[in-house]
């Protein structure tokens, strides 16, 4: 017998993309089901790619994480780094610094696992 996890390594993953002038939200489906989310906050970048990021106008190149969530059933499957990375490539090129909220110790390590410097609460990292 396989193990569970593994038929579902097998199964791809498939993304939604919804963007617009202040945020980008990407849904991550397996089996036709609902697995995670990435949502962001990103406003004054680059106007001429269609659509701008970044949180604070003054913070030029900032992309604020407002929210991550895998669904338990999908944890460990790399469907939040499949977020992570397909966030990564709908943002324009000025697009240079992420930053946002770690409140418990699973989401700090899984930002840390990822790259991002985790200070307190606070999480940070260059895209590119």
């Amino acid at each position: 017998m396989i193990p569970k996890w593994k038929e579902i390594l097998k199964q791809e993953v498939t993304y939604s993309v919804d963007k617009n002038n202040e945020e980008t939200d990407i849904v991550a489906f397996l089996d036709g089901s609902k697995v995670g989310y990435i949502n962001t906050s990103h406003k004054g970048l680059n106007p001429s790619n269609e659509y701008m990021f970044a949180r604070f106008p003054e913070s030029k190149g900032q992309v604020t994480i407002q929210d991550i969530h895998v669904s338990e059933r999908a944890r460990g499957k790399g469907v939040g780094k499949g977020l992570l990375d397909r966030l990564i490539q709908e943002l324009p090129m000025d697009a240079t610094n992420f930053s946002g909220k770690a409140l418990t110790p699973e989401a700090k390590s899984f930002w840390q696992k990822m790259g991002f410097n985790v200070s307190g609460d606070t999480i940070s990292r260059k895209i590119r």
